[in-house]
């Protein structure tokens, strides 16, 4: 069995021994994904939190406030995946092409 990382000790130590696939859980890049780790590592593992957030790069305070919205947040939804907003507004557009002709003949906008 190979070495794994087991504490932050030795992350310098096995982080270039890493497969990409093991870097994606212990070194996660996306925020949400960040958060759940942190927090999975804090409860499921028993980690001490000043451990966990010097870890996954969170300040002791940020990491706590992190742990009291998760307790009281009763839905708890980490990988809800979301939808990109319209790309336009058609009111506002309409709206920004005229001031923009208003402006190109020195008009002010009321």
């Amino acid at each position: 069995m190979s070495d794994r990382k087991t504490s932050t000790k030795d992350e310098g130590r096995y982080s270039n021994q890493l497969s990409s696939e093991a870097r994606f859980f212990l070194e996660p890049i996306q925020p949400k994904h960040r958060q759940y780790e942190a927090l999975r590592a804090y409860f499921a593992e028993n980690l001490p939190a000043k451990e966990v957030a010097t870890r996954f790069g969170y300040s002791q305070g940020a990491f706590h406030v992190m742990c009291h919205k998760f307790r009281n947040d009763p839905e708890r939804k980490f990988f809800v995946e979301t939808r990109p907003g319209p790309k336009y507004s058609p009111k506002r557009d309409r709206s920004r092409d005229r001031v923009i002709e208003l402006r190109k003949n020195n008009y002010s906008v009321q």
